[in-house]
């Protein structure tokens, strides 16, 4: 009888080690998803920070066009003069 202890005292061991491997396992499964939902975040605040950038750079290069066409114009009425 003995024998039949020991061989069920060694699988409820082998189970309890298997459910605490599960549970870790589970438990560094959702740290990981977590991290990738933050990484993916930052990821879109980043894109959405340079669209913002971008679309700055274009005003001021527009008004950059705007200022030296007047430039140009003042250059040539003076010219005139």
């Amino acid at each position: 009888m003995e024998h039949y202890q020991v061989f069920f005292f060694t699988y409820l061991a082998c189970r309890k080690s298997s459910l605490q491997e599960h549970r870790t396992d589970g438990k560094n499964e959702g740290t990981m998803f977590s991290d990738i939902g933050y990484i993916k975040a930052c990821v879109d605040r980043v894109e959405k920070n340079l669209n913002n950038v971008d679309d700055r750079y274009r005003n001021i290069a527009e008004r950059l066009a705007k200022v030296e066409e007047s430039l140009a114009n003042v250059t040539k009425r003076v010219d005139e003069m």
